[in-house]
């Protein structure tokens, strides 16, 4: 999965990426890369702490918002996300300002992997969805 952004002055654009992955293809190292698009010169690169599978700009430019898998389990032989989070980083620094868990048990298949971000207009707010 790729995942790019531009911010929306288009100074910088985000990815995903990964420096290592286990023998099923999970990422083990992943990371938020920041580009200067006019040069294609890598800004920074903000380690993530749990496998991107969404990112999205705060309307400021000044975060961005990762959510992802931080814990799978074996459930009626099937693998399921049953812990994901969302961690807000600031784009200058690369710090994580917090974390919001996600947590479920509402039913042996339920996915709870964050896997779409969006900010509001004002940027005041984060909405999360996972796969049901």
């Amino acid at each position: 999965m790729a995942i790019v952004a531009f911010t929306s002055d288009e100074t910088y654009v985000i990815s995903e990426g990964c420096d290592k992955y286990d023998d099923n293809n999970a990422c083990l190292q992943p990371f938020v890369h920041v580009w200067e698009p006019d040069t294609g010169t890598e800004r920074s690169r903000i380690k993530a702490n749990n496998e991107i599978l969404s990112m999205a700009l705060s309307p400021d430019g000044k975060y961005v918002a990762v959510g992802g898998c931080d814990k799978t389990d074996m459930k009626n032989n099937a693998v399921i996300c049953s812990q994901g989070s969302t961690h807000l980083l600031a784009m200058d620094t690369g710090n994580e300002l917090f974390q919001i868990p996600y947590y479920a048990e509402v039913s042996p298949y339920y996915h709870v992997d964050v896997n779409r971000i969006a900010f509001s207009p004002d940027g005041r707010y984060i909405l999360l969805r996972d796969d049901n």
